[in-house]
């Protein structure tokens, strides 16, 4: 019969912060918009396969019941909107292509871009450009960059990066950073840093640091220490310690302004003290120690784009602690600064935590720790006990 496929698909894009999947319902689903989503999409072809053969109910391709016994004497003045899909093409063509291609572009061109790009794109580029740029991006970026950049950038970045960069910067930068980062990086960075920092700190060090250190400490350090130290010492202390020390300490003869939030490891040579005087006879059964958990901690969110944010507890102590104690987990990991050390309890499931095993990084919660039995104790060790309950740590 004649129908919609309930399966096929031909791209998506961004709409309200999230993505929409076009499919045969998606062409009618808005009654305003159904004929120019049918014009533009049931001619369109998407990974070789024609809309319109998999949408032929909406795009008006089923073909009638018989053909007619004899073709119309006169032709019609226009092509239909939908051609009839055959497996077969027609015994002649309506008339012979043209030997070559025309030797000049047409005087007026078109109004609006094609739905999708030739085949074979043309040798020589067209002296001016369209007016408006195409919807989806070329599958594949020129082999010359253009002259001058665009005065509207692409709603989509291109699939793949350019093979040489663009001798002037974008007037304004994407909305939407690239899929994969390129290859090489600028030749030359840019005078002024950015406005704002990224979201993220970099997987990897870059291989020559600052000559300066920055103005302002980052939100959360970085996940590798950086080769060389700086040769002046920050303004301001981290609003969070880092996960290890560094090997080659910043040499200065004052101490910093200010301590750290919050230390994460001794020291490697121990302070001398006092000995304390001992006890005519030994106390009760000790208790055990509280401590606040030094992994990095992954706080689900509600009402936020991501669903975690990565926190130490020194972050949960530098301001807002009582409404940062409240959300789900921190208080059982953070039991010094959110004063909870009498209630022995795991963090809840939501909450997870970063810690080595096995060789390897992991990220899990409570229920992993405890569901074998006979791995809790090494689980517990690796992850330093912050399943109180669990590890018998309370």
């Amino acid at each position: 019969g004649c129908e919609d496929s309930t399966t096929f698909t031909f791209g998506t894009y961004p709409y309200n912060n999230a993505e929409t999947t076009r499919d045969c319902a998606w062409l009618t689903a808005n009654p305003s918009k159904t004929a120019t989503r049918t014009a533009e999409w049931c001619s369109y072809v998407y990974d070789g396969t024609p809309v319109s053969s998999e949408c032929e109910a909406t795009c008006l391709g089923c073909p009638t019941s018989s053909p007619s016994a004899m073709p119309s004497k006169p032709p019609t003045l226009g092509p239909t909107m939908s051609p009839t899909v055959t497996t077969k093409p027609t015994t002649s063509p309506t008339r012979p292509p043209s030997p070559a291609p025309s030797p000049f572009p047409t005087a007026r061109p078109s109004s609006s871009p094609s739905v999708s790009p030739t085949d074979v794109p043309s040798q020589h580029p067209s002296m001016e450009p369209t007016l408006i740029p195409s919807a989806p991006p070329s599958l594949m970026p020129s082999s010359i960059p253009s002259a001058s950049p665009t005065d509207i950038p692409s709603a989509f970045p291109s699939l793949g990066p350019s093979t040489s960069p663009s001798s002037k910067p974008s007037r304004a930068p994407s909305q939407h950073p690239s899929m994969e980062p390129t290859l090489l990086p600028t030749l030359l960075p840019t005078t002024v840093p950015s406005l704002a920092p990224s979201a993220q700190p970099s997987l990897l060090p870059t291989l020559m640091p600052s000559s300066a250190p920055s103005l302002e400490p980052s939100k959360a350090p970085s996940d590798y220490p950086t080769t060389q130290p700086f040769q002046a010492p920050s303004m301001e202390p981290s609003k969070a310690p880092s996960d290890e020390p560094t090997n080659r300490p910043t040499k200065s003869i004052k101490p910093s302004p200010s301590p750290s939030a919050a230390p994460i490891a001794p020291t490697a040579t121990p302070t001398a003290a006092t000995p304390a005087p001992t006890t005519s006879a030994p106390t009760g059964s000790p208790s055990l120690t509280c401590n606040d958990s030094a992994l990095r901690l992954k706080i689900p969110t509600v009402g936020k784009p991501k669903p975690y944010v990565s926190r130490y507890c020194s972050w949960v102590a530098s301001k807002d602690t009582k409404n940062r104690c409240a959300l789900p987990g921190v208080s059982a990991s953070c039991p010094i600064t959110c004063e909870s050390c009498p209630t022995c309890e795991d963090p809840e499931d939501a909450m997870r935590f970063k810690f080595e095993y096995n060789g390897k990084e992991i990220v899990r919660n409570c229920d992993f720790i405890g569901r074998i039995t006979d791995k809790i104790a090494g689980r517990c060790a690796a992850s330093e006990d912050i399943c109180r309950a669990t590890c018998g740590a309370c």
